[in-house]
């Protein structure tokens, strides 16, 4: 695995700058990324081990905000007393969380509660999605029944759908 370092001597252009800091949950690391830049995209990483990765997270999402970032993201919790915290701490910028399998237990109107500004779903539609056609597989393989495609999206309304101009 690669280690890039924070290189402060980059400019820092007149457009904001954009965070991210999650950590891996399976390994425990962090990262942290920082894009500077209007039509310039520089990217710095940092994987760094702790034996305290949520507070690690949090320092650096709010060195992101106290360095100018109007919201912060936070893909990696799942614990609505650690979103509140990351909410509390970062303020008044706005926290972005991502929802995906691994926190769907959460709810928009329990976010909102929380103080989240901004929920991302990153792939999270498309595994859901993936995941209804290898069981619908898995079943006509398994049993040779279709029953599965009975709750599947109607042509109609999709081409419907695909139709429509904003």
């Amino acid at each position: 695995m690669c280690d890039f370092a924070f290189q402060p001597e980059l400019p820092v252009y007149q457009s904001k700058t954009v965070p991210v800091a999650l950590t891996n949950r399976s390994t425990k690391k962090n990262w942290a990324s920082i894009v500077f830049g209007r039509r310039d995209l520089r990217l710095t990483l940092r994987a760094v081990a702790s034996s305290d990765p949520f507070n690690t997270a949090l320092d650096r999402l709010v060195a992101y905000a106290e360095a100018g970032a109007d919201c912060v993201y936070a893909p990696a919790v799942s614990k609505p007393d650690e979103i509140a915290q990351i909410v509390k701490t970062v303020a008044p910028k706005h926290v972005n969380v991502l929802v995906s399998g691994f926190n769907h237990q959460l709810s928009l109107s329990q976010l909102a509660d929380l103080g989240v500004r901004r929920i991302s779903v990153g792939s999270g539609l498309a595994l859901a999605a993936w995941g209804t056609f290898l069981r619908a597989a898995k079943d006509i393989k398994t049993n040779g029944t279709f029953h599965l495609l009975a709750n599947g999206a109607v042509s109609a309304d999709l081409n419907k759908l695909f139709q429509e101009t904003s």
